[in-house]
Order: C-alpha cells, then sequence, then structure tokens
C-alpha cells in the first residue's frame, strides 16, 4: 500500500469528528426568510463549546462561560415571555421596548438577552477564524497565530490586562496536529468530504455572525457594556 493510499485510509470521517458538523451547519444558518432562531444557535453554540474544550486549559474559563450565557438565553426561552425570544430579532425588539431608555436591563434576575448573546457574538467571529486556520494551516508557529488572531477579533473587546495576559497564554496552546487529533480521535487528517462539510460550516458561521451584527447595528446595541 503506498503513502497516498494509507494516508487516505487514516484521514478522518465525520464518524470520527468531536463535533456534529451538520447540526453546527443547520445551527448557524439563517432561515429562508432571514431570521436566526435562537433556539438552533444555542444548540450550535453548544456543539462548538466541544471544540473549545480541547483547545488546552487556558479556554477552560471560556467554555464555562459559554455554557453560562447560554443557560441564560435558555431561562429566557422559558420564562413567560419565551414567545418574544424566537428569533435574534424578536428578542431585540422585545427588550428595546421594555428597556428604560432603550437600553436592554436584567429581567426577572437575569441578564438581558441582548447582552448576554452579545458576548457570544463577538466569540464566534474568533472561533470561525480559528477553525479556518485550523483547516487551512500556515507555516510557522501556531501559538503565536492563534495570538495574533485573538487579538485582532475577541481581544478586541477585552481590557489591556486580559487581554495581554490572554495572548501570552496562547503562545503555549498545543500544535496545529494535537488539536487536529483531539478532534478526530487521534487522526491527523480528514478526508474530502468532512473538508467540504466544514466549509460549510464555516460559511453558515460567518452567515450567522453578519445577521446578528447587522441587527444589533440596526438596534445600537454593539457596545453594550
Amino acid at each position: 500500500m503506498d503513502s497516498k493510499e494509507m494516508s487516505k485510509e487514516e484521514a478522518a470521517t465525520q464518524a470520527d469528528l468531536l463535533m456534529d458538523l451538520k447540526l453546527l451547519r443547520s445551527g448557524f444558518t439563517p432561515t429562508p426568510d432571514n431570521e436566526l432562531s435562537l433556539d438552533s444557535y444555542i444548540g450550535a453554540y453548544l456543539e462548538m463549546n466541544k471544540f473549545l474544550g480541547v483547545l488546552g486549559p487556558i479556554f477552560n474559563m471560556v467554555t464555562s462561560e459559554v455554557e453560562t450565557k447560554v443557560k441564560i438565553l435558555q431561562e429566557h426561552r422559558k420564562s413567560e415571555d419565551g414567545d418574544h425570544y424566537t428569533t435574534v430579532n424578536d428578542m431585540l425588539s422585545f427588550e428595546q421596548k421594555q428597556a428604560h431608555g432603550g437600553v436592554p436591563g436584567d429581567r426577572r434576575g437575569q441578564p438581558s438577552g441582548a447582552r448576554t448573546l452579545l458576548r457570544l457574538h463577538r466569540a464566534l467571529e474568533f472561533v470561525r477564524e480559528f477553525l479556518l486556520l485550523i483547516m487551512r494551516p500556515r507555516e510557522g508557529f501556531f501559538g503565536g497565530q492563534v495570538s495574533r488572531l485573538y487579538g485582532a477579533t475577541l481581544g478586541k473587546y477585552h481590557s489591556w490586562l486580559i487581554r495581554t495576559t490572554t495572548s501570552t497564554a496562547l503562545f503555549t496552546m498545543p500544535a496545529h496536529a494535537t488539536i487536529m487529533q483531539r478532534l478526530t480521535k487521534g487522526k491527523t487528517e480528514v478526508d474530502d468530504s468532512v473538508r467540504e462539510e466544514m466549509d460549510q460550516v464555516i460559511a453558515a458561521m460567518k452567515d450567522a455572525y453578519d445577521l446578528t451584527h447587522k441587527l444589533y447595528q440596526q438596534y445600537g446595541y454593539l457596545d453594550l457594556p
């Protein structure tokens, strides 16, 4: 058996992956009428959190924060106002109408859905670009590339101290091959079907990010504290 055939045999298929790519793609894909279902978004985000969980101890706080924020959104969905949290647009419209001075605040002891989702929205840009880097690795030190990526995306919203600490810590994250092995149950390559599906997931994440960003911009909520 030649090396090409061996590589093909050893390449990870979708059954080998830690994440369900179909769930991710469907969850982040807007509806035909350009709405984003909050339930689908939450489900996809929880699935994506599995990826963050294999990136090393530095991301432990991130995965915990994702779970906390997802739980807040789920509580809003289960509340008596749940119908107003069906889509991202529904939520923003409802909370703006209920807010004092147009700025959403806490509701029944729960942080506002708009503020909560904004944090997930900002992180989504980083994760999307990170997945692109995983699927299309560049030459050079991987930890440094991830550190620069963080600074250009999620780091923009963090304080100087957190940004500096995180940027430095990212230099110590596992190598690209190690992360691939954790994502694929021990393999370092993926087959063509996985690459194609992952490209669709990354495209769906961009669609979700762009739509959410546009909505927050329309409501004037991009800079909520």
